[in-house]
C-alpha cells in the first residue's frame, strides 16, 4: 500500500508540474511576456491628432470615437511582436472588437506605435504602409505616433498622433470687378520634386524612397 500511495503522489507531481508549464508556455504564446505572472493588458486613455490649423485653439483635435491599430515591438521582456492589433474606442471607453486578444504588458517597458484610422489591409500588416498623394479624404489622412513607453504599472497610455500626410489647401479670392462664376474644376502641380508616392514605417517613423 505504501508503495502504491507513493506512486500516486509521484504521479500527482508529474501532472501538476506538466499542468503548469503548460500553463507558462501558453502564458508566452499570448504575448504576456513570458513567466511575468504580472502582466496586464494595456489600458489606453485619451486620443489627440495634432492640427496645423490655426483656428483650433489648442492645437489638437480629440477623438472619442474611432479605431486605431497598435504595434508592439519586440524587446526586453517581449519575445515577439503584436502586429495591428484593433482597438475601438466609443464614447472615450476602449474595448478590443470581434473577441480579440488584446496587448499584454509586463513591469518591463514595452515599445509601442499606434495609428488612426484603423486598417485591416494586408499594407498595414508590418507597420509598414505606402503613401500616395491624392485629395484629401478623412479616411486616408492616415496619423500615427511612434516610439510609445508603457508597463503594466505606468497606467491608462495617452496617445497624441502626428499626421503622416501634408496637406496643401488653397484659397481663391474673387475680385468685385470679375462677374464670372469663378468655378476651379482642376488644379495641376507639376514640378520635379512633388512625390507621388512613398512608404513610410510608422515603427521608425523613416520614409522610403519617394516616387515621381
Amino acid at each position: 500500500m505504501l508503495g502504491i500511495r507513493r506512486y500516486r503522489v509521484v504521479c500527482w507531481l508529474l501532472f501538476s508540474l506538466l499542468g503548469l508549464f503548460g500553463c507558462v508556455q501558453e502564458y508566452y504564446d499570448d504575448g504576456k511576456g513570458g513567466n511575468d505572472k504580472e502582466a496586464a493588458p494595456l489600458q489606453l486613455g485619451s486620443l489627440l491628432i495634432k492640427e496645423g490649423r490655426t483656428d483650433l485653439r489648442s492645437g489638437t483635435q480629440s477623438l472619442t470615437n474611432c479605431e486605431i491599430g497598435i504595434f508592439r515591438y519586440t524587446s526586453t521582456g517581449y519575445s515577439g511582436t503584436r502586429n495591428n492589433v484593433h482597438y475601438c474606442c466609443n464614447n472615450g471607453t476602449w474595448s478590443i472588437p470581434d473577441a480579440g486578444v488584446p496587448i499584454y504588458l509586463t513591469k518591463s517597458p514595452a515599445s509601442l506605435c499606434a495609428y488612426y484610422p484603423y486598417s485591416s489591409a494586408d499594407d498595414y500588416a508590418d507597420g509598414t504602409v505606402t503613401l500616395t498623394s491624392q485629395l484629401y479624404s478623412e479616411s486616408a489622412d492616415l496619423c500615427y505616433q511612434k516610439g510609445i513607453t508603457a508597463s503594466s504599472t505606468s497606467g491608462a497610455v495617452n496617445l497624441t498622433l502626428n499626421h503622416a500626410y501634408a496637406k496643401w489647401v488653397f484659397n481663391f479670392t474673387r475680385d468685385a470687378s470679375y462677374t464670372g462664376t469663378c468655378a476651379v474644376s482642376k488644379i495641376k502641380i507639376a514640378h520635379a520634386d512633388v512625390v507621388s508616392s512613398n512608404t513610410l514605417n510608422m515603427l521608425t517613423g523613416q520614409y522610403g524612397i519617394p516616387g515621381t
